[in-house]
């Protein structure tokens, strides 16, 4: 194609629609590609394997020592808070500071929490701490684990 420009002919190449097929076929694949790694690697704990870590403090174990309740502190860096977590585990179970078996998480060092666990019976965890907030935290008082329905109570420490 030519056109006149400040008296000057010049010509113009026509856009190849091939090559703006294929660059548009590329970015309707990589982008759903890219947001499903995005969401797969959230979803799936690998981002935060990789950015957080934790130390297992205390372990309380079942009567019948078949279950046991975590208390860990948990950080994924400079940008975030430590926190402080409860996880229940079976006892052959190795702890894994990446559990999803979480019953508690408190914001803080554990230190300020003074959390101490007593087990009532089988299934039923009295967990004593320095104070609760919603704020920086959640908890549960019931949860579905191997099998049972463990029943958690909370107290003002001990």
């Amino acid at each position: 194609m030519a056109y006149l420009a400040n008296n000057v002919l010049t010509t113009q190449k026509a856009k190849d629609p091939k090559k703006l097929d294929k660059r548009l076929l590329v970015l309707v694949i990589a982008i759903p590609i890219i947001l499903l790694l995005i969401f797969g690697l959230s979803k799936y704990g690998i981002v935060e394997r990789l950015l957080c870590g934790g130390e297992l403090l205390e372990s309380f174990q079942s009567p019948n020592g078949t279950i046991i309740a975590s208390v860990y502190q948990f950080n994924c860096g400079a940008t975030t808070n430590f926190s402080t977590r409860i996880a229940l585990r079976k006892a052959f179970q190795k702890w894994d500071v990446y559990s999803k078996k979480v019953i508690f998480v408190q914001e803080g060092e554990p230190s300020e929490h003074k959390i101490s666990i007593v087990w009532r019976d089988e299934t039923h965890l009295d967990i004593y701490l320095a104070h609760l907030s919603q704020k920086t935290g959640w908890w549960l008082t019931e949860y579905l684990f191997a099998g049972k329905t463990f029943t958690i109570d909370y107290f003002p420490g001990k």
